[in-house]
């Protein structure tokens, strides 16, 4: 989510690993994160110097060997899936399980299935995250896949559910939230990066993380107000937390119950 452009990343690679260099004209400070991956992200403005990044990234190691360390608990915790029957996958906060029919035909392709009856169409009100957003039943994935078939090829044909559902689940609830907050934002952009749920550009384009949708319906409908919120307000001020807080007034919550499920989110997908 951000309100503040940024140029092309660079990458270096160092005995500490692979940094990726994220300038923004108007940022101040620098930060640094470590990704689901173990790799290195430090964002900065336009003028700090490679040798002053590296400095930066040296005088953070503690932290980047701790982080990794936690990194590999979260591996064994939550090991990568393989696509595979009996493995679960996050849907709207909540495990669903896989089932693979194998077979010999080319053609890889997957499914939702309800398990029971849909509990009622998508809600007027903040989403309260109640089975499945208040709108789905029990559900599981069923993917018919070929024999020979690899991690990868399964994963796409999984996704494609996801988008699907994300992009109609997302056009609702902007439609819904933009009425509500006074705003009119130009178009809708479904993707899939890494490090970012949610931007917003000075016209008012929005675009939204489809890995979103392994979250509870109120942690989404969190970044959707949040970037709405930066079709007024362009930068992090306080007027714009004030701004978010009237549409979501547990913001705090659920911002922080999103920065908990980015490891986790980060290893189910390649």
């Amino acid at each position: 989510m951000t309100a503040n452009p940024e140029i092309e990343a660079e990458l270096l690679v160092r005995d500490i690993g692979q940094i990726e260099i994220r300038r923004r004209p108007r940022q101040r400070n620098m930060n640094l994160s470590v990704r689901a991956d173990g790799s290195i992200r430090v964002s900065c403005n336009l003028r700090r110097s490679q040798r002053e990044i590296l400095s930066f990234v040296a005088s953070c190691r503690n932290f980047i060997e701790k982080r990794r360390a936690r990194l590999a608990e979260l591996d064994r915790l939550h090991p990568r899936p393989q696509f595979l029957s009996g493995e679960t996958l996050l849907w709207f906060g909540e495990r669903v399980r896989l089932d693979v029919i194998w077979s010999w035909s080319e053609r890889i392709r997957a499914r939702r299935v309800e398990l029971r009856g849909s509990l009622g169409g998508l809600s007027g009100e903040f989403s309260t995250g109640k089975s499945f957003a208040g709108e789905h039943g029990k559900v599981a994935f069923e993917l018919t896949a070929l024999l020979t078939s690899n991690v990868k090829q399964r994963q796409e044909a999984v996704v494609k559910i996801y988008k699907k559902e994300a992009r109609r689940w997302f056009e609702s609830r902007l439609h819904f939230f933009a009425g509500l907050m006074g705003v009119k934002p130009i178009s809708l952009s479904v993707r899939g990066q890494k490090t970012l749920w949610g931007s917003c550009t000075g016209a008012g384009a929005i675009s939204l993380n489809w890995k979103l949708l392994c979250c509870p319906a109120e942690i989404i409908d969190y970044v959707v107000v949040h970037e709405l919120a930066h079709i007024r307000h362009r930068n992090h001020s306080a007027q714009f937390w004030e701004f978010v807080e009237r549409f979501d007034p547990h913001y705090k919550a659920h911002r922080a119950a999103l920065k908990s499920m980015e490891p986790i989110i980060g290893r189910m997908f390649l």
